[in-house]
Parts: C-alpha cells; sequence; structure tokens
C-alpha cells in the first residue's frame, strides 16, 4: 500500500488533510482519506503522515499488503508501535495475515508537542465516553496535564459513516457546555477506507480514533480512548489497553481509559448527574434514532440494556429515550451479540431486587440463548462436539446438507 498526495487545504471554511491510498497486492480502487475540521474550531490539523499511518496499517495488514509505504515524515516511535499493533491483532485473530512493513522515502522524525499538558478525549456521548470525562474532572483539578481541555467528536465511524445528527450535536455540545468544555467535531471517511463491519468492530476501531487524535495533534500531547470493557473481561476487539496506546508518537500520549470499572458502574455514575443522563446518546442505529427525532431509537440492543440498567439502578429513562419505562416485551425479538452475555448478567439479581420478576426472567432467556449459540460456536456440548466432527471429519458435508435443507 503507497500514501501519496498528502495535502492540506481551505476551503468554505473547513480544513482538509488528506492523503491517497494505493493498493499494491490487491485489484482495489485507490481511496482518498481525509480528515475535515471546520477552521471555527480551536484545533490545529497536523501536517506530517502520522494520521495516516494509523489508519492504514491495519487495514493494510487485513487486506495482505505487505507493506505500507508513506510519501510523508512519520514519527519512529509511532512506526514502532505500529508494527507492534500489528503483531498484537495477528496473535489475537490468526496469524493468517502477513506483517506490514512500514517505509517511508522522506525519513523519520520525532515530532515535539506543541501544546504540552493538554488533553483531549474521543467524546461519543456514550457510556463510557461520558464516564470518563465524570472521572476525569472528579480525578484531575484544573491545571493538571490529564485534565481534558477539549472533547473530539468523530463522524464517519458508524456502519453508514454518516455525518451526526442535529439532535446528537445538541446534545454533545449541551454536554460540553455543562462539562466547560469545548467540542469539536471532526469528519473522516473511514467508511471509504474499509467497508467490513467486523473487521472495523474487532481489528480497526481503536486505530482509527487513534488516526482522528494524531490529525489534531498540534493542538495537545494526550488523547484518551474509553474502554466499552473493564478489566476482569478484557475482550480482544478493536479498542483494547493493549493496542490503543501503541499508537502513542514522540508528541501525542494514546490513552485506554475506564477499565477500572464495569458498565453497570459507569452507568450508575452517570445517572447521579442529571446533565449527563440528559445527554446521553448510546443507540447504534442513527437513522432509526433520527427518524423519531430523538438521539436514541430506544429499540437497539444497546438503547434496551441501557434501558433496562438504569431500571435496575431505579432510575428513571424519561428524557434519555423516547420511552419511558421498558416492559419485557420489548427483550423478546432481541438476540445478543458475542461477549454482550457479560454486560446483561449483573441485571437480573437487581431486577428481582426491584420488584421486576418479568424483566429478570427475559434478561436470563436473553442471556441463556446467547450461551448456547457461543457453546455451538466453541465446540462445547454434544451439539458442539458434532460441528468439530463435521468439520474436521467430513469437512463440513454435514453442515451444508442441514444449510440444503433448511
Amino acid at each position: 500500500m503507497r500514501l501519496t498526495h498528502l495535502q492540506t487545504e481551505l476551503r468554505d471554511g473547513v480544513v482538509r488533510r488528506s492523503a491517497r491510498f494505493d493498493w499494491e497486492e490487491r485489484p482495489r480502487d485507490p481511496v482518498t482519506l481525509s480528515f475535515s475540521l471546520p477552521s471555527s474550531a480551536e484545533l490545529e490539523i497536523a501536517d506530517d503522515g502520522n494520521a495516516f499511518l494509523a489508519a492504514g496499517v491495519l487495514v493494510a495488514m487485513h487486506h495482505g499488503e505487505r507493506r505500507l509505504s508513506i510519501d510523508a515524515e512519520i514519527c519512529p516511535r509511532l512506526a514502532e508501535g505500529a508494527a507492534m499493533a500489528v503483531e498484537i491483532v495477528r496473535a489475537w485473530h490468526g496469524r493468517v495475515k502477513n506483517p506490514v512493513a512500514i517505509e517511508t522515502p522522506r525519513g523519520f522524525r520525532l515530532p515535539i508537542p506543541r501544546n504540552p499538558g493538554r488533553s483531549a478525549l474521543l467524546f461519543s456521548g456514550g457510556v463510557h465516553a461520558f464516564d470518563a470525562l465524570l472521572e476525569n474532572r472528579e480525578f484531575f483539578p484544573s491545571g493538571h496535564p490529564r485534565r481534558f481541555t477539549a472533547l473530539i467528536a468523530v463522524e464517519g465511524l458508524d456502519p453508514a459513516g454518516a455525518a451526526l445528527s442535529p439532535v446528537r450535536l445538541a446534545r454533545l455540545r449541551a454536554a460540553a457546555g455543562s462539562a466547560g468544555i469545548p467540542v469539536a467535531t471532526i469528519s473522516a471517511n473511514f467508511r471509504e477506507l474499509e467497508s467490513d463491519l467486523g473487521f472495523v468492530s474487532r481489528q480497526f476501531f481503536g486505530a482509527a480514533l487513534a488516526a482522528t487524535a494524531h490529525a489534531l495533534s498540534p493542538s495537545f500531547d494526550g488523547a484518551s480512548i474509553a474502554a466499552a470493557w473493564d478489566v476482569s473481561h478484557g475482550v480482544r476487539c478493536g479498542s483494547h489497553a493493549f493496542v490503543d496506546p501503541a499508537f502513542s508518537s514522540g508528541a501525542l500520549a494514546l490513552r485506554h481509559e475506564g477499565l477500572n470499572a464495569t458498565r453497570l458502574e459507569k452507568v450508575s455514575r452517570i445517572a447521579a448527574r442529571s446533565w449527563a443522563l440528559e445527554n446521553l446518546i448510546v443507540c447504534t442505529d442513527a437513522a432509526a434514532a433520527e427518524g423519531r427525532n430523538h438521539a436514541n431509537c430506544g429499540r437497539c440492543e444497546r438503547c434496551l440494556r441501557t434501558r433496562v440498567e438504569l431500571e435496575a439502578l431505579r432510575v428513571s429513562a424519561e428524557g434519555s429515550f423516547p420511552e419511558g419505562a421498558i416492559d419485557a416485551g420489548e427483550l423478546e425479538a432481541l438476540h445478543l451479540a458475542f461477549n454482550h452475555d457479560y454486560f446483561w448478567e449483573p441485571l437480573v439479581a437487581p431486577l428481582e431486587a426491584r420488584g421486576r420478576g418479568d424483566l429478570a426472567a427475559a434478561v436470563a432467556r436473553l442471556i441463556a440463548e446467547a450461551r448456547r449459540i457461543q457453546a455451538w460456536f466453541d465446540e462445547r456440548g454434544w451439539k458442539g462436539r458434532l460441528r468439530g466432527m463435521d468439520r474436521d471429519v467430513l469437512g463440513g458435508f454435514l453442515g451444508r446438507v442441514l444449510r440444503r435443507s433448511a
């Protein structure tokens, strides 16, 4: 993969930093990745190649590219860390992909922080990002180099690659105003660079956030990415405590924040602050939420999960979601993604204590179903063992016959 034509331009009140990605091993069309920021924002776009290195290295690995050649100066520390990130992901997901050689004809340059002692948070308005913001305000006093001085909202990473809706933007700005921190929205067309949603969520998400932080690296010397999983359940996913900090450079330290608390503990802290709860954004179906003129659709898995969490905590969801109290019937058509039973399991006991046995039973059914499916994939139980035997002995013949007859 070759990265060329790096340039920065100002047009119609927007600063745009871009680079062209050309594939060398795959017959794919070139893609121009760009980071766009309103010129009125109190932040500065970087003029080096570090953001594009962070954005490109795992994508190059995923598609079998043997090298990543960048026609720009890059940080040697970032190059070393990016290579390490590739090895971590390869170790997790099987070494079916080759390592990626990082090359730069213009040479390496160790960047120096332009604004030392300033930190930013990649801020989605979700549970984990909100909790990172609240904890930061509590533990780091004004003037401390780790205290957040900027919130960064990223457009282009959702499944559709769409811009943030006016309702969501309003919530982000209201949250930033209540916290007393400016929020800036930066757009990047990541979904044009990589359309495989599974790869994005399982391997690329943290690298994309790191790339966004590097695009704004002249504005601060530290950036935080909120952890979705606590330390007791460190799922190997796209944003991870091993991977995110690997994308640090000489001028920018990347941090993975919030490993010390469960999701339910984070929701409890958010619920204790009305301004945070009122501006919470958890929805994964932005189109459905926008269709209801709301920041949250109330019906996707993450919306339902948060509404159940609030019910377990005896907190009203009114205002945060279109609906109020949740009904057990709303969970009937829901199916949990891999490992997400971990988020739901702690809710059963407090729901029963709350007098919501109907909801507790519905949650227990969801968990049981998710674990049956996972046992099949893990080849546990007699059905799982049969699946493994079919694969190893019969070459998948039985599975193909069953699929044809279904």
